[in-house]
């Protein structure tokens, strides 16, 4: 199904990368666009969707330290890291999620 850019609100704003377009919301996605998400790029789109840990909560479902669970995964590829510099008179800070096949894989290792 194709929408006419010029019936579309905020017209101005259409992205030519679809993927970007669904992770800002201020822009406008049409029907073409999900539809190349949805046939391009499903894996990016399943591990999007998927569920994500942060240390505490994946701690408490092993039984392990939020510090051992941050510790497991610090290099682990495809886990999520936010990093918020320092400012003025805050410290540095980061934030972990960990995708439920991230989990899953290191859990598999680990149990080998």
């Amino acid at each position: 199904m194709f929408i006419n850019e010029n019936d579309l609100p905020n017209h101005g704003n259409l992205t030519s990368d679809p993927i970007q377009a669904v992770h800002e919301p201020k822009k406008v996605v049409n029907a073409e666009q999900v539809d190349k998400i949805l046939r391009i790029h499903p894996v990016r789109l399943k591990a999007a969707l998927e569920q994500h840990y942060s240390p505490r909560e994946l701690g408490e479902r092993w039984e392990l330290s939020p510090g051992t669970i941050r510790s497991l995964f610090e290099s682990e590829p495809g886990v999520i890291r936010i990093d918020r510099p320092e400012q003025c008179h805050k410290r540095k800070y980061r934030s972990m999620r960990i995708p439920e096949s991230v989990a899953a894989r290191v859990h598999q290792r680990l149990a080998a």
